[in-house]
Formats: C-alpha cells, sequence, structure tokens
C-alpha cells in the first residue's frame, strides 16, 4: 500500500494543504507513500512551493487536469482515495462527487467531516475533523497498518455505492417520487 490520489480544483476549500502536510508526517514511517493530485486552479504554484518546501518532491505530484472519463480509469490505479474538504464562509461541500467515485471503483477514501460529506459517505469511509493535520496522518497510518481495513472500507464502499446511487436504483427513487406525486 501506498499509492494515493486525490482529485478537485486547486483551490482552499478543498484542503489539499492538509493532506501534503498529513503525508511530511508520515514519510520517515512509509517511505513508498505517494500522492497524485489530479486538478488544476489558482493554488497549483503555493502547493508546489509547500510540497517543495516540505521535502516531498519525489511523493506528491500536481498531475493538472484529466477528463472525468479519464480520470474514473485512472482510478483504478490507486490504492487508497483521500479528499479533505473544508467549510469557508462561502461553501461547505454538500455531496463531493469524487468520494462516490473512489468508492464505486473500489477504494478506501479518507475525508473530512465538511458540510454533508459524513451523510453522504456514512460509515463506508474514514471522516476525520476539518484541518486537523494528525487526524488525517492517523487516518493514512492506520489503512496502511491494516490491510483488511483496506478490504473492508474498499468492498463495503462499492456495495453503498451500488445499493444507494446506482442509475437504476436512483431511477427507481425518482418513479416512486413521481407516482407519488401524481397520487396527491
Amino acid at each position: 500500500l501506498g499509492k494515493m490520489v486525490s482529485v478537485g480544483r486547486l483551490l482552499p476549500e478543498k484542503g489539499f494543504e492538509y493532506i501534503i502536510n498529513a503525508l511530511a508526517l508520515l514519510q520517515e514511517e512509509y517511505p513508498l507513500l505517494a500522492l497524485d493530485i489530479y486538478g488544476e486552479g489558482p493554488l497549483a504554484m503555493p502547493l508546489q512551493d509547500l510540497i517543495k518546501s516540505l521535502g516531498l518532491e519525489e511523493r506528491v505530484f500536481l498531475k493538472g487536469f484529466l477528463p472525468y472519463n479519464e480520470i474514473l480509469h485512472v482510478l483504478s490505479q490507486y490504492e487508497v482515495f483521500i479528499s479533505h474538504p473544508i467549510e469557508t464562509s462561502y461553501i461547505a461541500e454538500a455531496f463531493l462527487m469524487a468520494n462516490m467515485e473512489a468508492m464505486a471503483s473500489g477504494l478506501p477514501v479518507i475525508t473530512s467531516d465538511c458540510g454533508g460529506v459524513p451523510f453522504v459517505v456514512e460509515n463506508h469511509a474514514m471522516v476525520v475533523p476539518q484541518k486537523d493535520v494528525v487526524s488525517i496522518k492517523k487516518a493514512i497510518g492506520d489503512l496502511l497498518k491494516n490491510q483488511h481495513s483496506v478490504s473492508e472500507y474498499s468492498l463495503q464502499g462499492r456495495k453503498y455505492i451500488e445499493d444507494n446511487y446506482s442509475v437504476i436504483t436512483v431511477a427507481k427513487k425518482w418513479d416512486d417520487a413521481l407516482k407519488l406525486l401524481m397520487e396527491l
């Protein structure tokens, strides 16, 4: 284990700096741990500077923009998905589709307790407090130390998505809701 991935616009509310700082705390214990971040945005240079200042140039890579259909294919090349959305004065993540796509791809997910995220992933992802670098470090370390947890999160996460968010399931929910409305 050790190939991690994250996806999102490089904006303050995505919390990438907290993930990067957590990886810095793990670099001695896990020398093979690496993170690829897919996305672009105004924080590309500040994040690159942070990566360099922490000596993580050989471990954390800003991969830039990748089209949606390619991201879904790329997820299969990784072992862990990590996101860390942050509530700001103007936004709180309501759903975070990237977590769901990673779970559907069979990846264990580490994410934050921002907005609606913990309610969406339920207990099928590791949820840590926002801006808590030590909790992020602990969650990553827990997964790296326990292959059983990785398998458990992978299987449960994928089943959860299939049971609750597959096209067939969502279409049935809409159909039931429309039928209910027509009865009124």
